[in-house]
């Protein structure tokens, strides 16, 4: 318990310098980053950290944990009503990384099996995000 408290307050540490990864997309606060954590449970962890922070920000993160890339897409329910799903996306990003996905469209997460993929699907979140974000 102790080594993994350490290590969620090491994840939040990394993470408020992550935050400066944060760019405006399309009036929106974005961020889409590649983060270090050591399990899943704090990967979705550090979407709720941002949500937090962010409310209406829309948040794509990505983590090798085990030597499998992962996932996770946090979506404000404003934005799915001008067409941004968490669950497509991720479904999207996923096959990039070999894998899947899914889950609701304000929160979703997903896995590949191709470690070195994980920055090719960042990228194509980007590109998602950013067309719905324009549309």
């Amino acid at each position: 318990k102790a080594l993994e408290r350490a290590q969620v307050a090491l994840a939040r540490a990394r993470f408020d310098q992550v935050l400066a990864q944060e760019t405006p997309l399309g009036g929106q606060s974005v961020l889409i980053a590649r983060v270090e954590t050591a399990t899943s449970d704090t990967l979705r962890e550090m979407t709720d950290w941002y949500r937090a922070a962010r409310p209406e920000g829309v948040c794509v993160l990505g983590a090798v944990i085990g030597d499998k890339p992962q996932a996770v897409v946090s979506v404000p329910a404003a934005l799915n009503k001008r067409g941004l799903d968490a669950g497509k996306v991720i479904r999207d990003i996923a096959g990039v990384m070999g894998g899947g996905g899914g889950g609701r469209p304000t929160f979703a997460q997903g896995s590949g099996k191709d470690a070195a993929k994980l920055d090719d699907a960042l990228a194509r979140a980007r590109a998602l995000v950013e067309a719905a974000l324009k549309a």
